[in-house]
């Protein structure tokens, strides 16, 4: 049975408000922007459960789950073009080597300034 995640627990308001603090950008609507280098991407091999959690995560959210981006010492090594090609990448490695719900994982990243950055302005909708 599939495991759901509780998203509202990742996604909350507090939550955004101290992301605010630590990228010092926020969207017009008052949600703060996530970069490679300020959260993690999490997921599940074989799953739709996919999320982008706050780096450092000293909540433990993403124990149980798989996760890249700011938890690997590289990302904060890469330029912003660097980070938005391996967030592609990584897009990739998630959707066919585990399997994982190809619009799950775009609808999670289009949360993430690289990966918005590197979209066509159509496919980027609401998030």
């Amino acid at each position: 049975m599939e495991q759901k995640t509780n998203h509202k627990k990742i996604f909350g308001a507090g939550y955004h408000a101290g992301l605010k603090e630590a990228t010092g950008r926020q969207r017009g609507d008052g949600r703060a922007f996530f970069t490679a280098q300020n959260s993690m991407l999490c997921w599940r091999p074989g799953t739709s459960d996919v999320c982008l959690v706050a780096w450092p995560d000293e909540s433990s959210l993403a124990k149980g789950y798989m996760t890249t981006l700011a938890c690997n010492s590289e990302f904060h090594k890469m330029s912003f073009e660097q980070r938005k090609a391996q967030v592609f990448i990584e897009s990739m490695h998630l959707i066919i080597r585990d399997k994982v719900d190809p619009m799950a994982v775009h609808k999670t990243l289009l949360r993430l300034e690289e990966y918005r950055d590197g979209c066509a302005d159509d496919m980027i909708g609401e998030f």
